[in-house]
């Protein structure tokens, strides 16, 4: 993560961030770098899943995905 962080300022559309809060692979620390290096981006985090944080909390990250998809039509 970071030998890439100064690439990540260049990226420039906007990016969904989606963590789990006891990711044993990536730290939630990462997920910080990643949003405070990216405009535009948005995070969620999941409470107490891991690495495949969708699978824990399937309803959070479906309307964390149609919040942040409907967030680019304004």
């Amino acid at each position: 993560m970071v030998e890439n962080k100064n690439n990540l300022s260049t990226i420039n559309v906007p990016t969904l961030i989606v963590w789990g809060s006891d990711d044993q692979i990536s730290p939630l620390s990462n997920s910080d770098i990643l949003h405070s290096s990216i405009a535009n981006s948005q995070k969620i985090v999941i409470d107490g899943a891991p690495h495949p944080c969708y699978l824990d909390n399937p309803e959070q990250w479906h309307n964390g995905l149609i919040d942040f998809l409907n967030s680019l039509n304004n």
